[in-house]
Parts: C-alpha cells; sequence; structure tokens
C-alpha cells in the first residue's frame, strides 16, 4: 500500500513544482486611430500664413503677414489613416512638421498623439491644431510652439480645399 501511495505522490509533486514560464511580447505597437467628420478630411493647401513671435526675455514681437510658405495639411480616415502637415519653402525645400497615424478631430481642434499612444489623453497631446471653417472649402487654422523659454511663437494658416 506505500509503494503505490509513493506511485502517486511523487508525479504529483513533480507537476506542483514544475516551471512555468510565459514569455510575453515587449516590442512596442503602432497606434493606428482617428476619428473625424468627413468635412475636414482631405487635402488642404494654405493660400498665407501668419506668423507672431513673442520674446519676453528682450520684450521683442514679430510679425510676419507674407512668409514665403506654403503649408500643406493632409487628413484621411479611410482604409489609410494619415494626419501631415508640412510646408514649402520659397526655395522648394519641403519640411515635415507633423506625420501620425494616431489623432482625434474634437471640437474644431486636431490632437495628434504619439505612434505609441494608446491612451489618447487630449491634454497630453503632443501636438494641437485650432481650426475653424470659412465655408466649406476653407478653414483657418491655428498652431502655438514653444520652441525656448521666454518664446512663444502662433501660427495662423489660411487653407483652402485642393480639388
Amino acid at each position: 500500500m506505500k509503494l503505490q501511495s509513493v506511485l502517486i505522490i511523487i508525479p504529483v509533486l513533480c507537476m506542483a513544482c514544475e516551471k512555468v514560464v510565459e514569455i510575453k511580447d515587449l516590442s512596442p505597437k503602432e497606434v493606428v486611430s482617428c476619428s473625424l467628420d468627413q468635412d475636414i478630411e482631405g487635402l488642404w493647401i494654405s493660400d498665407s500664413v501668419h506668423i507672431v513671435s513673442v520674446i519676453d526675455t528682450v520684450d521683442s514681437v514679430s510679425e510676419d503677414k507674407s512668409p514665403t510658405l506654403t503649408y500643406y495639411l493632409n487628413v484621411k480616415c479611410d482604409e489609410e489613416k494619415a494626419f501631415r502637415l508640412s510646408y514649402i519653402t520659397f526655395a522648394g525645400v519641403e519640411t515635415e512638421d507633423v506625420r501620425s497615424t494616431n489623432f482625434d478631430a474634437i471640437d474644431n481642434r486636431f490632437y495628434v498623439y504619439n505612434q505609441l499612444d494608446s491612451i489618447q489623453d487630449t491634454a497630453a497631446a503632443p501636438f494641437v491644431l485650432d481650426y475653424y471653417f470659412e465655408d466649406s472649402n476653407r478653414i483657418t487654422a491655428s498652431m502655438v510652439q514653444l520652441p525656448n523659454a521666454f518664446q512663444r511663437t502662433t501660427y495662423t494658416i489660411f487653407f483652402r480645399r485642393s480639388l
């Protein structure tokens, strides 16, 4: 009787002591998410741009109402989700300000999140672009950049819908 008990207990003890290793995938995953109204979706090209820079350390304000920049705003939320804000200088050099597949348009404001941000907290969005419709084919957008301490640059961009 004792031999049978020992033969039953040994396999049970061995199974109870077996190591269980669970490997979690720790590689980051890009978030592809967007929500917006269809009336803002599409390609927008700037007619003009106004730039106001304030530097508090020297009490200086610089205003440029006709910079030689053309801004492009491309917003898609269909099979390909993309938010892209770029500009081209008079010399033909293109600079991409913002590109993301993780963004929302809420109450006339774009919130663009980091590519790995699954929480999508509007208060912590690294890029915000306000806009309002002049009519169905024209919007005015504005954004603020804080390049250094005591500096603030406000961009007002007048967009028209590309046909």
